[in-house]
């Protein structure tokens, strides 16, 4: 009973199985804290104002639904050609090598290895759109923060002007207005400066990002209250870069055990196929006395009886 016991666990497909279940739990650690991110920059876009849109950014959403649905697939298929081999194993270890169902079993190995070689090159791919996403993420972060340090700057001279202690400024509220609240310019434009044609410097100008889409009169973001939310949502967002790197990493590497899983099983089913030949060449009887021999009847003797025995195949 413990060898029988112990045949069925070494007829267990632990690599497979282990590849996909970490697999899995990679593809979801990414579509999380990918959404997360995702949901967090939607969220920015629409504080900031109403006609504030990235029409690129909807491409993540379509990544995260079709990187997740194909890797799961992908995972399960390997998982179910990892657990074919071990039934093949089964079956050679008790009745002999069928070289119909070795062949057949080949041909799918080797379209899952150019399956995972596809999605070798849409990883990299994701890569690079994801390390993009953040970088432009960071970049939006620390500009808008950048705007919250000027304001701090100006609050002392603001306060100044508005109190009456700064003197000989001729600055009316509607030139202040026009400057979108920055009194530098506005002072300036009252007496006559050269007039800033941009947004100033304690406002958040959204023209100059390339990856957004603004109408030109609600381009430049000068409310303190709206900066500091899409700010907050902003760093929501970068707190799961980590995440989302670290799921893709899952992702590869254990992508990367399943191929080589596949390829060490076609390589050990290629040999088998090949000895096979050889035996029957050589009149060495039917191909299934020669594997299965008189004690190859019992799992406790597939180590000397079949290819398949405890000593070759370890996978």
């Amino acid at each position: 009973m413990e060898l029988f016991w112990g045949d069925i666990v070494y007829y267990i497909p632990f690599g497979p199985l282990t590849c996909m279940l970490m697999g899995i739990i990679g593809t979801g650690i990414w579509v999380h804290y990918t959404a997360y991110m995702y949901n967090q920059v939607n969220w920015a876009l629409e504080i900031l104002g109403p006609t504030v849109t990235a029409p690129n950014l909807g491409r993540i959403h379509e990544a995260i639904i079709a990187t997740a649905t194909v890797y799961m697939i992908f995972a399960f298929l390997n998982f179910v050609v990892g657990l074919w081999r071990k039934v093949i194993q089964v079956k050679q270890d008790l009745e002999g090598y069928d070289a119909k169902t070795g062949n057949i079993y080949r041909i799918v190995v080797l379209l899952l290895g150019f399956s995972w070689w596809i999605q070798v090159v849409w990883l990299v791919l994701l890569l690079m759109g994801c390390g993009i996403f953040a970088v432009d993420t960071y970049v939006a972060y620390r500009l808008i923060e950048k705007v919250q340090l000027n304001q701090a700057a100006m609050a002392p001279v603001y306060n100044a002007w508005v109190t009456g202690v700064a003197t000989g400024w001729t600055v009316s509220s509607s030139a202040l207005a026009a400057a979108g609240g920055d009194l530098i310019v506005a002072v300036g434009d009252g007496n006559g400066w050269p007039r800033a044609v941009t947004c100033p410097s304690t406002c958040l100008n959204l023209a100059t990002f390339p990856i957004v889409e603004v109408d030109p009169d609600q381009a430049c973001v000068c409310d303190a209250v709206t900066l500091a939310h899409a700010n907050e949502a902003l760093d929501n967002a970068l707190s799961a870069t980590a995440g989302m790197f670290v799921g893709l990493w899952f992702m590869w590497v254990f992508g990367d055990f399943f191929k080589t899983i596949l390829t060490a099983d076609f390589v050990r089913s290629d040999f088998e196929a090949k000895v096979q030949e050889r035996a029957g060449a050589g009149g060495g009887g039917g191909g299934g006395g020669a594997m299965g021999g008189a004690g190859g009847k019992s799992f406790g003797a597939r180590g000397g009886a079949s290819f398949g025995g405890r000593g070759y195949n370890k996978l």
